[in-house]
């Protein structure tokens, strides 16, 4: 008995975790530049067009036992990325990488850093 009521409890404070963490998001989202949303949706969107060429070339970086990849490396890619965020040498933020990648349930896989790279 005593066993799942600390199951139970703990189920309790992951999910008052997740709502924290959720409202924490949304509440960042409300206060977010018309800019910097115009920026999340044209970045999702060259992510939609590219995520065939990006997955491949993951695909191709663990066969070769790597565990990183840097999505600048795909042709076009890095110019794309210039014109939406004006960095340069193709830089993007990796937080909005790694919403995407939430968004497509890929984050428990995936997790962009700062640098412009991929891990996994």
């Amino acid at each position: 008995m005593k066993d799942h009521r600390e199951h139970q409890l703990a189920a309790q404070a992951t999910g008052r975790a997740i709502r924290a963490i959720q409202d924490q998001l949304q509440g960042r989202q409300r206060s977010e530049s018309d800019e910097t949303v115009a920026r999340r949706r044209e970045f999702f969107a060259l992510l939609d067009v590219y995520r065939e060429r990006l997955f491949s070339s993951i695909e191709e970086a663990v066969k070769r036992k790597e565990r990183i990849f840097y999505p600048a490396t795909v042709p076009g890619f890095a110019s794309r990325c210039d014109k939406i965020f004006n960095i340069g040498v193709g830089a993007y933020s990796h937080e909005i990488l790694n919403a995407w990648l939430y968004a497509n349930d890929l984050k428990h896989v995936f997790h962009a850093e700062p640098g412009g790279v991929i891990r996994w």
